[in-house]
């Protein structure tokens, strides 16, 4: 009886927990990565690193990208009304009571989309967003409601988001992201004294462990009223040195007239910007005062709250507001990408464009990198894009490739390897196309990023000059290595042999090594190196076999099988079968040919 008892309570606690898994809404998580400003995107209208129902523990708004100079801790969009004379507020993000009060519905399909202009759309995407045309290299496109999930304390709105994000690859447009938002009064009644606002946690400096995140004490914000742009800087010196670079968001677009909204600007340390309760939340967004910009003197922990108003929405209306996120190392170079945003967005973002990207891909060769960017049935074919935005009336404007390699970052620094483009004596070298090519003389086991690229001719009649595609737009990663040993006879060696701890096969985040300098790097992209990126690697492998590692005392610590035709090497991370860090010793491993059946023994020393 007891037990039976105790089972119905362990079903009681355990039958809700399973239902609401199954129920949760899509909560998605992506990169918006074609830029320079590596951008978090979720569809819960929010950015941050913190409180969010996903794993996800990665960097937020990196920039440039592959620098790991991180800008944001945590921002959003919030919208407050007056609800029978109360104060309400609806986010994305807050510094109080969690992460998001808005959430996607619960339709499978109501996920972050991906849309490009050099793309057919995805199939389905017009079905749930009618009329869509992709504007950018990259655009995402999702939805999220305040009245999907029931929260405590919290009073929906009953407002709809639909959330837009652009973003290129290439100059002078790829410190932009644009977020463009339709926002949808569902709220029978509709609502009055209504108020936008972003919030703004902008931590800026190097980010290099998690466990290291102290760079934000020597933050700044400011606010040019004339160009509704708002902005946190890193002040020179303090944990990250002077970094100096800084986050900005500008105002594009609002209803009616904008000179006739009241804008309001708060900063300061961060606790006493945003408010804990709705009522709080809705003064200081509606409160229609520009608080002095700070100085670098008064750097801190900082936030901003950059909030305009009032609008009435009754039921069916739509709100159409626009911003421009972008980064910069200066006050000067924040201008002037605020500027190319404000430009773009006035020409609906209508702007000549380099070819596509080729379909690349890369192959690892012995002591070598073979690159391949023939156009097969389903690419996109860049010689056949049409620009008709050009004033030259060459549409299909087409020129060259350039291939680029970087030796340990993706993010460069990029050496041109070769050029290649078409011999119309319009541009470039006229040597002709190529659609192959063989980097030599690299060392095995390290990790090599290469790029191709197209570029175009230029527009006489603009004054434009040829564009080109951004290099981080079409990146493959080759790690060279021996081909497979098919003579029968096993020479199986491990490298490096004796591991040392000490030897230093890493770089630092953001150090860029030379060549064959990078024998480990962080297994997955966005965090720091951990103990679980240590490398060995079982080199000159036949096809097929299995390879085994034991203590000297005969304890088996891990198995790897290896089939591959075309390498002959393998990797182990010097982690045990039970997933725990090896020890310092002399291990022995044997290797298996399951294709003639002999077998090798060998050894190989660990130092810590």
């Amino acid at each position: 009886m007891k037990r039976t008892y105790r089972f119905l309570i362990l079903m009681c606690l355990i039958i809700p927990a399973l239902v609401a898994a199954q129920q949760r809404p899509p909560i998605h998580v992506k990169y918006q990565d074609v830029s320079n400003v590596r951008l978090q995107v979720t569809n819960m209208g929010g950015i941050t690193r913190w409180g969010l129902p996903v794993d996800w523990k990665r960097m937020v708004c990196e920039w440039p990208q592959g620098t790991f100079m991180e800008h944001i801790n945590g921002a959003g969009i919030r919208l407050g009304a007056m609800v029978d004379g109360v104060p309400h507020v609806s986010w994305g993000y807050a510094e109080y009571a969690g992460f998001s009060k808005c959430f996607p519905s619960y339709d499978p399909a109501d996920t972050i989309w991906e849309a490009s202009s050099y793309l057919p759309l995805p199939e389905g995407l017009t079905d749930m967003y009618p009329g869509y045309e992709a504007k950018s290299e990259l655009d995402f496109i999702c939805q999220y409601w305040d009245d999907i999930v029931e929260r405590p304390e919290h009073v929906p709105l009953h407002i709809h988001f639909i959330q837009r994000t652009y973003s290129w690859s290439y100059d002078p447009l790829f410190n932009i992201v644009y977020m463009d938002y339709d926002i949808i009064c569902e709220n029978e009644d509709g609502l009055d004294s209504v108020y936008i606002a972003y919030f703004f946690d902008a931590d800026v400096g190097k980010f290099e462990t998690e466990d290291d995140f102290n760079f934000f004490w020597d933050d700044y914000s400011w606010y040019d009223e004339d160009e509704r742009l708002a902005v946190t800087q890193d002040a020179p010196g303090g944990a990250d040195g002077d970094a100096n670079s800084g986050v900005a968001i500008k105002l594009l677009r609002a209803p009616g007239d904008m000179s006739e909204l009241t804008f309001t600007f708060r900063t300061g340390h961060r606790d006493d910007v945003d408010d804990p309760l709705d009522r709080g939340k809705y003064e200081k967004m509606s409160e229609g005062i520009i608080m002095p910009s700070m100085t670098p003197g008064e750097a801190t922990q900082t936030a901003f709250l950059f909030g305009f108003g009032p609008f009435t929405m009754a039921y069916g209306d739509t709100l159409l507001m626009t911003f421009a996120l972008t980064c910069g190392h200066d006050e000067n170079e924040i201008r002037q990408n605020a500027e190319i945003a404000q430009w773009l967005y006035d020409q609906n973002w209508a702007s000549p464009n380099p070819p596509p990207p080729p379909p690349l891909r890369g192959y690892p060769g012995d002591h070598r990198a073979i690159l391949s960017w023939h156009v097969g049935e389903g690419d996109v074919n860049p010689e056949t894009y049409e620009d008709t935005l050009r004033l030259d009336g060459i549409f299909q404007d087409f020129e060259g490739y350039r291939v680029y390699k970087s030796a340990g970052n993706r993010a460069g620094p990029w050496t041109l390897l070769a050029e290649y483009d078409k011999p119309d004596d319009i541009w470039g070298n006229n040597l002709g196309l190529s659609y192959e090519f063989t980097d030599d003389g690299l060392v095995n086991g390290t990790r090599y990023y290469y790029a191709v690229t197209s570029f175009d001719m230029p527009d006489t009649v603009l004054k434009y000059p040829s564009l080109e595609g951004g290099i981080t737009r079409n990146v493959v990663t080759v790690v060279p290595g021996t081909p497979p040993d098919e003579s029968g006879d096993l020479n199986v060696w491990v490298v490096p042999n004796p591991y040392r701890a000490d030897a230093g096969y890493t770089a630092p985040a953001g150090e860029v090594r030379p060549p064959g300098a990078d024998w480990e790097w962080p297994l997955e992209e966005g965090r720091g190196w951990v103990e679980h990126d240590r490398k060995i690697q079982f080199v000159n492998l036949p096809p097929r076999c299995t390879i085994r590692i034991f203590t000297l005392s005969g304890d088996l610590v891990d198995t790897i099988h290896h089939d591959d035709p075309d390498a002959g090497y393998e990797d182990w991370h010097l982690i045990s079968r039970v997933a725990q860090a090896i020890a310092s010793e002399l291990y022995l491993f044997t290797v298996e040919d399951l294709d003639t059946g002999k077998t090798q023994v060998g050894k190989f020393v660990v130092i810590k």
